[in-house]
């Protein structure tokens, strides 16, 4: 059996024993292997930052949100397809710098421990507005756009 290192956390696997090809730590696909799964940007964070599980409370609790809140939103669809299209090209672009650590966690403070807080104290609308203002942030600083 070939044994792999994950090039995002740096997870060793062995890549024949695991499903997907991706390492099951991050998601983060093995090279020359193709998956329907996407890697995101929000479990990156948890788990480079963090190095939470994915089946952490945290990341529990924000797809929770997403499912039970912003789902059910008017826009709530295009919202969470637009994040499934640009996440895995912001992760590739945060990758390919040096200070990609501290990009991991800085994001985790502002996006995944600040939209927390803000689930926990009932302020839904403010969640879902931090996480739109970092995701634009980041579409511009990584991929020079802004959402549309």
């Amino acid at each position: 059996m070939e044994k792999v290192t994950c090039g995002r956390c740096g997870h060793q696997f062995y890549k024949e024993s695991w499903q997907t090809k991706s390492c099951p730590r991050c998601g983060h696909l093995a090279r020359g292997e193709q998956t329907s799964s996407q890697p995101c940007l929000i479990t990156t964070a948890c788990i480079v930052a963090k190095a939470l599980p994915d089946n952490s409370p945290e990341l529990e609790a924000l797809r929770a949100f997403r499912d039970e809140y912003v789902q059910k939103l008017p826009n709530g669809q295009q919202i969470i397809s637009e994040y499934h299209t640009v996440s895995p090209r912001i992760l590739v672009e945060i990758d390919r710098t040096e200070n990609s650590g501290r990009t991991y966690q800085e994001l985790y403070e502002r996006l995944v421990a600040r939209s927390l807080e803000l689930i926990r104290m009932g302020k839904e609308d403010e969640a879902l507005k931090n996480y739109v203002e970092i995701v634009n942030e980041l579409r511009h600083r990584f991929l020079h756009t802004r959402e549309t």
